[in-house]
């Protein structure tokens, strides 16, 4: 539970920082899905963190969903 709620508040942070960043709503609206589907990618949910490329490892370190996964995966293996 608390796991969750940090990764919707710092997803929920992303969306305000977007919204003071890009002055025009339409654009912060089509703006926030390409920025969000390279994070969840580089996250791990759906690439092995192990397989991305080199060059992709900043991408990796800034995603919401790679810290939240991780989190999960840890607690479901200590249980």
């Amino acid at each position: 539970m608390i796991i969750a709620n940090c990764t919707f508040f710092a997803g929920v942070s992303y969306g305000y920082f977007f919204a003071i960043v890009v002055p025009n709503p339409e654009m912060t609206m089509a703006l926030i899905p390409m920025v969000m589907l390279p994070l969840m990618l580089m996250g791990g949910f759906y690439v092995n963190q192990n397989n991305i490329p080199y060059f992709f490892y900043e991408i990796k370190y800034v995603s919401m969903f790679k810290y939240g996964y991780q989190a999960c995966v840890e607690v479901i293996s200590f249980s």
